[in-house]
């Protein structure tokens, strides 16, 4: 799947699929970052078309905590995430 951010914009491929969140691949689109994109941010997930679009801009994107493939999801590593996409939806 690849999912678009809100201007439609392709991001990546999904590389990851968690219980509430997916991983993404910027590719060069952010440098090659890996990302997180919390399943509340997604908006429809389109399977034949293998897409995902999500309520996120690209700067949001762009400004989101590093995914680290190495890293295990303990508390404080789960809380960065949490504080960034908690601080985003109460903006919103």
């Amino acid at each position: 799947m690849r999912p678009y951010h809100g201007a439609r914009t392709r991001t990546g491929p999904v590389l990851e699929v968690g219980g509430s969140f997916v991983v993404v691949d910027t590719g060069p689109w952010i440098f090659g970052r890996k990302v997180v994109i919390p399943a509340g941010a997604m908006e429809r997930i389109d399977a034949d078309n293998r897409v995902v679009r999500v309520a996120m801009t690209k700067d949001e994107i762009k400004r989101s905590p590093v995914f680290d493939p190495e890293r295990d999801w303990d508390d404080d590593y789960r809380r960065q995430f949490d504080t960034y996409f908690g601080g985003l939806r109460k903006a919103s």
